[in-house]
């Protein structure tokens, strides 16, 4: 944690090169080997290694110390930001808006980045980790879920969106019974429509936003177009499936974009279906 950001960088190179000081940031790293190959059609290489140690559970810690307390010129340095006028000009319009992440790439530092900015919100998470790694935050307000995403949290996320605030969320985190199985890379994975939900229930705007990070450890956030239920459609619980769908589609282009920053856990949970 207290390595300035150049150096723990050169650490994940070294761990790579077999580096006894820094294997422990291996954990997990060969999972993006287990990847089918129309996903990841070569041999993965050093640079597609170094980002998955980057997303890793122990360097996504590290990333979002550091994030949160770095300079503001070493910020500018090491971060890529795009879409911010979608989000300020949604937040015009005077209501709700529902951040849409996902576990893919290094997720946790939208919510460091967006409060960096000056945006307040609350986010959905299984745990508090910001008081856990020692980071005072008083932008982020954590909803924090057991095992499963249950009538409290959906409205206390309700709640908030229906103050006209921000709530962040990952679209395909742990959930209840709802929602149902999606074609993702030749497998049926269960995706819970939550969010689209709350979006119907109260009128908030959803915005997506896609994280990942590059060989030379430069963070990119990009905010997408929103996703918005099809009013043409009468019936209600198809409106929610298809706002899901077309998240499924996003989360499905970024995979294919970059699949070293996919997760490991994820890959784990992904071969298991």
């Amino acid at each position: 944690m207290g390595l300035p950001y150049s150096e723990a960088l050169q650490a994940a190179r070294d761990a790579i090169a077999g580096d006894l000081e820094y294997t422990f940031l291996l954990t997990n790293n060969d999972k993006i080997f287990s990847l089918p190959e129309h996903i990841l059609p070569r041999i993965p290489d050093t640079d597609e290694r170094l980002k998955q140690i980057y997303i890793d559970r122990i360097f996504e810690f590290y990333l979002m110390k550091y994030f949160h307390s770095c300079s503001d010129d070493e910020f500018e340095k090491y971060s890529n930001i795009s879409g911010l006028e979608i989000l300020d000009r949604h937040l015009k319009k005077n209501k709700g808006i529902l951040l849409l992440n996902s576990h893919y790439g290094p997720g946790h530092l939208a919510q460091i980045f967006l409060s960096r900015l000056g945006y307040p919100l609350t986010t959905i998470s299984s745990r508090d980790f910001y008081g856990t790694i020692g980071i005072e935050n008083h932008n982020i307000s954590v909803l924090q879920i057991a095992r499963n995403f249950g009538a409290k949290i959906v409205a206390a996320g309700c709640s908030v969106l229906k103050d006209r605030k921000i709530l962040h969320m990952t679209g395909e985190g742990v959930s209840g019974k709802s929602g149902r199985k999606h074609a993702f890379f030749g497998k049926k994975w269960h995706i819970p429509n939550g969010f689209a939900y709350m979006i119907e229930r109260t009128g908030a705007i959803c915005v997506p936003v896609i994280m990942n990070i590059d060989a030379a450890g430069k963070v990119s956030m990009s905010l997408k177009p929103r996703i918005a239920p099809n009013l043409s459609i009468e019936d209600r619980y198809e409106r929610i499936d298809r706002m899901v769908t077309r998240y499924v589609h996003l989360l499905r282009s970024a995979w294919r974009e970059d699949p070293a920053n996919v997760p490991p856990i994820i890959i784990r949970n992904y071969k298991r279906l």
